[in-house]
């Protein structure tokens, strides 16, 4: 009986040590934020953002809509932990006239040195109605940071979207001279 006592007792505790190395790479700190807009010629437009921080440690996100002639939305998040600090800002507006423009920010530095940063902008023109979009996530890992950038847009009865995104990291053991 104590042998069978014991056996559960490590296999227990090999769980447990398991279970909380698991949460150490769940816990890994990302901010994100995504913003769309859309302006109508002849009717109401919309705006809706979103933004967050999960991670083990302090975060802050806010989010800010506004509809009316000009439509706009705004998404904000940053958040510092035991890996580092994360960025994310995005932002829509589009009107009843004239383009429609997106942007997106994201920033991760890491606690060991790397870097990484994205960011895109997204155009609609011409058309009814214009719908852009943008949003993008900075993380911290177990790696080196990381950060990604999506755009997009649409219009209804011609017109013309235009896209660009970009990324860049830096490793911790890169020392610039």
């Amino acid at each position: 009986m104590n042998a069978l006592k014991t056996t559960r007792t490590i296999r227990m505790f090999a769980t447990m040590c398991v279970m909380m190395s698991v949460g150490q790479v769940a816990m890994a700190g990302e901010a994100f934020s995504n913003a769309t807009a859309t302006g109508n010629r002849f009717g109401p437009g919309t705006a809706a953002a979103k933004a967050g921080y999960t991670g083990n440690g302090q975060g802050y996100a806010r989010t800010d809509t506004r509809t009316g002639q000009v439509n706009f939305a705004s998404g904000v998040a940053i958040g510092v932990d035991n890996r580092g600090l994360c960025f994310s800002a995005s932002n829509a507006v589009a009107g009843r006239f004239g383009p429609a423009i997106a942007s997106n920010l994201n920033i991760c530095i890491g606690r060991d040195g790397s870097v990484a940063s994205s960011g895109g902008l997204s155009t609609a023109q011409g058309g009814l109605s214009r719908t852009v979009s943008a949003g993008g996530f900075a993380r911290n890992g177990l790696g080196n940071a990381v950060a990604g950038s999506t755009v997009g847009g649409r219009t209804t009865f011609g017109g013309r979207v235009t896209g660009q995104t970009w990324s860049n990291s830096m490793p911790p053991n890169f020392r610039g001279r």
